[in-house]
């Protein structure tokens, strides 16, 4: 499960609140972004959602029933996009660049064997 807290939490409200997930066999984990605080509750037990989200604190819920409940592709927000420098980009497993930086340049080549050996070496 995934809990966004308020930004305004009290201490006290994020201990009962980290308590009630610990006590239905839930094990708790903190993270914070530059966007929110989250709690990340991880365990396969069913309970009532409703007795977790109506606790002084919490901002949204939500359940997540995937294997990897962090990296899963439902959460995704927008495509991945890696900036390699130099206006040269890899966005949605496509290869794309700038006009100055055509896939044809060397530093783009390079670049571009250095990302297939990586995918190659990872499986």
């Amino acid at each position: 499960m995934i809990i966004q807290l308020q930004p305004d939490i009290s201490s006290k409200q994020k201990e009962t609140l980290i308590d009630k997930v610990n006590g239905i066999g839930y094990k708790t984990t903190e993270v914070k972004t530059q966007l929110g605080d989250y709690l990340i509750g991880i365990g396969k037990k069913d309970f009532d959602i409703r007795k977790i989200g109506q606790l002084d604190g919490i901002r949204d819920i939500h359940i997540v029933s995937d294997e990897y409940k962090l990296v899963s592709k439902k959460w995704k927000a927008k495509p991945t996009s890696v900036d390699l420098g130099d206006g040269v980009f890899i966005k949605d497993e496509k290869w794309r660049s700038s006009p100055a930086h055509a896939p044809s340049s060397p530093r783009s080549k390079s670049a571009k064997s250095s990302i297939t050996a990586l995918k190659t070496a990872s499986g």
